[in-house]
């Protein structure tokens, strides 16, 4: 928790899962990492630091509360989502009188309140910490000016509709303006073989193979830097269309769902392999104070920023257009989320992954594999190293066996994945390759391969050299068919350069004073909790991201995989010139060629780099203590040194721990996530809520009012239980455990409380698969959890104190024999930890195909509702009234 000292406080144990080793592991954190990790990644920074948006906040707040002040004497203004509160002191410096700032992230709220406090506007800024739509007052007086940042790259995916409906309609005055007053969304669709790879699914002959299936993969957004987008890469197919206009200051025309048919020219033949969209908003209504998201080439005033993007849209279906074709673009939207079709005469419902690739994999994977499978410089090598031999393939997710199976005599793929397992035997299937055989494990290998091989490339890997995995699976599978196995790749380089950005710095920089307010509180918050949750390297796509170098590459580590593994450690002096960020990658000896997941090109001083779009790449930040820091001379460096080994030898426990720590192996001392208590009360949380649904969901699909009267249940007279049901089951009941699902079993609530306003004709035969798919949903071993689950929290109460004896210690002895006894009681957890860890595996490896059952019965939920409301019109539903038609 961030105290008014300015410090943070972490103790508490996470289980994690090592991106490197594949392992589990128990860390050490504080309770409050949570909210620390989420303030650290809200990258608030980004968005202060975005002037142009600052400049029309500023103009459009001026524009309504003058017009205001024309025909009154006072002006309130109601500022939701204040953030920093950088929005209500532009407000009161254009005049308003009063501002209600509402900030759901309470430690935000906080940092606002000191922000205007010290900026000397508290008399007139008052700062609540509540949603909006759950405020009913906002200090007895409704708003005249609204003030709202509440966008994203899809512009309504944040809740800005009901955001501006309802504050409109519950908490602002007739004729309220609205900053923003009205926003347009804008798409164009493209023909692009380079987007197409970032959602096709990969094939290994024919563009035309399914292998997976027809599936179209997910509508979900890709939300993409356009502007780092190459002419070559797309031809635009139209001029730009306007899909949709939302009034901002409209009430009753802020619609949550609704369709339309856009009529289109083609200016040039194609396929449409995608629909590029960005956004406008009219700040004020007059037409001149805009922001626009229009991409650098569509936008001679483009201004840079990353908090909101571009985005990417697929079609369900494969559509070719011929230049002069007059098409209808069909343009739908929800409270939430945007989609796209063409030439349909009705509104089609949201497209979604049937083979459970872009469920499973990010797009930037998908493009990887993609570029891989078609890369004929790695293709020749694969050959020439796999021809004819028996062959082993490591990794995870990794597409490599199915090349490697068009060479080699045998191939044995080992997949640790479950779903990537299924994913692969259908390719086996389809591809016919009896030859490849899918194991879970090096231990499953019955014969001693001529050659192994990998990318290597992991899932669970988050930047490149977590793919460094690789090497302990090396190791493992020399230990069982000895040294000798031959083994590509066989060297592995972690490389760096020193780089100067445009804009990405900004991500992560200081904000100290933005439009002549000081924010500098943000700053001292912002970068302590990064400091406690945040590796100080980040992972950024950087082709997405305009830079030069300043300076020639240089390795950081090498690896020889035929080595025995062993710590590491690089020290050296960079000479950072005129950089502001440490790029970092891995590169990869792959036979007689050089794979790189970073820079692909030679490039020199102050030339931009080409980056593999296929990986994030590591990104270290430079602080601007950094950027100004002049460097050390030599007796500088010396007499640093000897003050810390002065410090250290006077008693400095914190620096001594962990040096010791890592001597007996007591716990790595590093903060990461998922927390393993917390996690376990979530998960029996998770499964209470489950169980409580269910019960209500068999009740509620009962038509026999008996039934309800046995169980107890109390309803008024003429509410529907659908109606109960779609008003109990919301959104954020479920959200903490999986955000992607409680969207769309947010939906099913919604189309329970639609279906009350209809007939529905019991469906007697379906009623009891549906209680089992929702009791297959929530089956699982809780009760095991709970057993074991008091004597784990007594252990880490035993492991807290021990710890703290041992951070107590002021001499080497004591640290040495505190250090055991801690020792001692982590095993002791471990024991218990890992065999509650077995009864979670039971829970986990079945949790998400319970998860996509629910949903799957959810999105049948909603496809009855769709048939009811074409059919059936104006009957109401008096299921417990017992008024049946």
């Amino acid at each position: 928790m961030i105290d008014e000292h300015m410090t943070i406080r972490f103790e508490m144990f996470l289980e994690r899962v090592n991106a490197i080793t594949g392992e589990r592991e128990w860390v050490v954190a504080e309770e409050n990492y949570d909210m620390a990790q989420e303030l650290a990644r809200s990258r608030f920074a980004d968005m202060i630091h975005d002037y142009d948006r600052n400049e029309n906040y500023k103009r459009g707040l001026e524009t309504v509360i003058s017009e205001k002040k024309k025909t009154q004497e006072k002006v309130h203004v109601l500022d939701i989502g204040t953030g920093t509160g950088l929005l209500s002191m532009l407000a009161v410096e254009a005049g308003a009188d009063k501002v209600t700032a509402l900030e759901a992230f309470a430690p935000m709220a906080d940092c606002a309140k000191k922000i205007i406090a010290r900026n000397g506007f508290d008399d007139k800024i008052t700062v609540i910490s509540e949603r909006s739509t759950d405020v009913t007052d906002i200090g007895g007086e409704a708003a005249d000016v609204i003030v709202a940042e509440v966008f994203d790259t899809e512009l309504i995916g944040e809740g800005a509709l009901r955001t501006f409906k309802e504050a409109l309609l519950n908490l602002a005055k007739p004729g309220c303006r609205v900053v923003p007053s009205r926003g347009n969304v804008y798409v164009n669709p493209v023909s692009s073989r380079f987007l197409k790879s970032f959602n096709r699914i990969p094939v290994l002959n024919n563009e035309d193979d399914i292998p997976l299936g027809n599936c179209p993969g997910t509508s979900a957004v890709f939300d993409v830097q356009l502007s780092a987008l190459e002419t070559k890469d797309f031809i635009a197919l139209t001029e730009p269309i306007i899909a949709f206009e939302f009034d901002f200051e409209n009430a009753d025309k802020i619609i949550y769902e609704e369709s339309f048919r856009r009529l289109a020219i083609a200016t040039e033949s194609g396929t449409i392999d995608a629909i590029l969209m960005w956004w406008d908003l009219d700040m004020d209504g007059t037409n001149e104070n805009f922001i626009d998201m229009a991409p650098r080439w569509a936008n001679p005033k483009y201004a840079f920023r990353d908090h909101w993007m571009q985005a990417v849209y697929y079609l369900p279906r494969k559509y070719e257009l011929v230049k002069g074709e007059q098409f209808e673009l069909n343009c739908m939207h929800d409270e939430f989320s945007i989609w796209f079709d063409v030439n349909q005469t009705q509104p089609i419902e949201r497209m979604y992954c049937s083979c459970t690739l872009h469920n499973i994999t990010c797009r930037q994977t998908i493009f990887h594999i993609n570029e891989m499978l078609n890369d004929m410089r790695f293709v020749n090598q694969v050959k020439k190293l796999s021809a004819q031999k028996s062959v082993v393939t490591l990794g995870e997710g990794s597409f490599l066996p199915l090349l490697v199976a068009k060479f080699a005599r045998k191939v044995v793929l080992v997949e640790s994945n479950p779903h990537f397992r299924e994913i692969f035997t259908k390719y086996k299937s389809y591809y016919k390759l009896h030859h490849l055989s899918i194991v879970e494990s090096i231990d499953d290998i019955a014969d001693k391969p001529d050659v192994v091989l990998a990318e290597p490339f992991y899932m669970s890997a988050m930047n490149p050299w977590q793919n460094l995995r690789f090497l302990f699976d090396v190791r493992n599978i020399k230990e069982k068919f000895g040294d000798d196995l031959p083994v590509e790749p066989h060297i592995g380089k972690l490389k760096g350069m020193c780089e100067k950005f445009e804009d990405l710095q900004f991500i992560a920089a200081d904000v100290n004073t933005i439009c002549g307010f000081d924010l500098s509180y943000f700053d001292e918050i912002s970068t302590k909790a990064r400091q406690a949750t945040d590796a100080i390297v980040d992972e950024q796509p950087l082709w997405e991201y305009f830079g030069v170098s300043c300076d020639d590459q240089f390795d950081i580590l090498m690896f020889n995989v035929h080595s025995p593994i062993a710590d590491a450690v690089c020290e050296m002096d960079i000479e950072l010139k005129k950089a502001n960020c440490i790029p970092m990658w891995m590169e990869w000896k792959f036979g007689e060629i050089t794979v790189s997941t970073g820079v692909t090109n030679k490039v020199n001083k102050n030339e931009s780099p080409i980056w593999n779009k296929g990986y994030k790449q590591g990104v270290y930040f430079l602080t601007s203590e950094q950027l100004t820091k002049k460097p050390q001379s030599d007796q500088q460096k010396k007499e640093t040194a000897e003050a810390a080994e002065k410090a250290a030898r006077a008693g400095f426990v914190n620096k001594l721990f962990v040096k010791v720590g890592q001597k007996v192996g007591i716990v790595e001392w590093t903060k990461l996530e998922p927390q393993f208590e917390s996690n376990l009360i979530k998960l029996i949380t998770y499964h209470k809520i489950l169980y409580n649904i269910v019960d209500m969901c068999e009740l509620q699909i009962q038509t026999d009012l008996n039934v309800l009267k046995m169980q107890k249940i109390e309803h008024p007279k003429d509410e529907s239980p659908w109606e109960l049901l779609g008003g109990w089951f919301h959104y954020m009941a479920i959200q903490q455990f999986d955000g992607f699902n409680a969207k769309i079993l947010d939906k099913y609530s919604y189309a329970c409380g639609k279906i009350a306003t209809k007939e529905r004709i019991a469906q007697r035969r379906s009623r009891g698969q549906l209680i089992r798919k929702m009791r297959a949903y929530t089956s699982t071993e809780s009760e095991k959890l709970n057993e074991n689950f008091e004597l784990v929290k007594s252990l880490l109460h035993g492991i807290d104190e021990t710890r703290h004896h041992l951070k107590s210690a002021s001499t080497n002895k004591e640290v040495r024999e505190r250090g055991e006894a801690y020792r001692k009681m982590i095993l002791a957890f471990n024991d218990k930890a890992n065999e509650l860890q077995g009864c979670i595996d039971e829970v986990s490896s079945v949790v998400k195909l319970h998860q996509m059952e629910f949903v799957k019965f959810a999105r049948e939920m909603m496809t009855l509702n769709n048939v009811i409301e074409s059919n059936l019109n104006e009957t109401r539903l008096r299921i417990l009234t017992g008024n049946r038609k």
